[in-house]
């Protein structure tokens, strides 16, 4: 399990959910090969030309992303593992905020959270995601304490 967030270009120049809940359902049902890798210039698939590439590979780098699904130029999934809570999980996503803002200047790209059901401008829009994040954290705590 992973805190997902889909970079997305939209058609309207502005983000909007509907249209990235469309983007999603889309790429879930498109049978094209993506490439999953946590470091993109380690992928031996890789057919589209991302001009944020570097910006993707520093962030992979350090903040130890679990994964990232490119199906296109215009749909990038990072996937954060479960590992941060309290201070840490802030200072976690100060840092994937500073990221998203250097990815939405490079490439034009809006965010689409899945947990917390919003579209938005990682450069105007405060971010929220700590108390998600922590809630998902702590639920994999519990499965990994369980006996099974």
């Amino acid at each position: 399990m992973s805190y997902d967030l889909t970079l997305y270009k939209s058609n309207k120049g502005f983000p909007d959910l509907s249209e990235a809940e469309e983007l999603e359902a889309e790429a879930v049902n498109n049978e094209e090969i993506a490439v999953t890798s946590p470091d993109f210039e380690g992928s031996s698939y890789f057919v589209h030309d991302i001009p944020c590439l570097p910006i993707l590979n520093k962030m992979s780098r350090e903040l130890e992303t679990e994964e990232a699904e490119i199906t296109s130029e215009d749909r990038i999934v990072l996937r954060f593992p479960y590992h941060h809570t309290g201070a840490d999980a802030e200072a976690f996503f100060a840092k994937i905020k500073i990221y998203l803002e250097e990815l939405a200047d490079c490439g034009g790209y809006f965010v689409y959270d899945p947990q917390i059901g919003k579209a938005f401008d990682p450069k105007e829009t405060a971010f929220d995601w700590v108390d998600m994040y922590e809630k998902g954290a702590q639920m994999m705590e519990e499965i990994s304490s369980e006996e099974f």
